[in-house]
């Protein structure tokens, strides 16, 4: 559990994509969705801020450069989701949504490491 935790405190922190390592970990172990769920709200709120926090006093103090609509839109966005997955939990199967889970892990790691793999072959 230690190196899931460096794992994925360490791709969130470099890559904002803390998801698929805690996302493996569940798989391996077999752990219950509903409580694996659960224990992802107050996990990805925590690395979130710290990554944030940390970002934040190892940079000196500033903020990443985007305009008010974007942080709105971001905002916005995170509300949308929130609100989604209240009105859809309890309604789809628990197995439905480990697939969704890892197909969004999936995703999240293929474009990190494509974005990487583009910025080594453009700089």
């Amino acid at each position: 559990m230690v190196s899931l935790g460096f794992t994925s405190g360490l791709m969130n922190a470099a890559a904002g994509v803390g998801g698929p390592a805690i996302t493996a970990y569940a798989i391996a172990t077999r752990w219950e969705q509903k409580s694996f769920g659960a224990t992802l709200q107050p996990y990805f709120v925590t690395t979130g801020l710290s990554s944030l926090v940390i970002k934040y006093v190892l940079s000196g103090g500033h903020v990443p450069g985007l305009d008010g609509w974007q942080w709105l839109s971001i905002l916005a966005a995170m509300v949308a989701g929130i609100i989604a997955g209240d009105l859809l939990s309890g309604k789809v199967k628990p197995a439905a949504v480990r697939r969704i889970v890892v197909a969004i892990a999936y995703i999240g790691a293929v474009s990190t490491l494509a974005k990487g793999f583009l910025e080594l072959a453009a700089g």
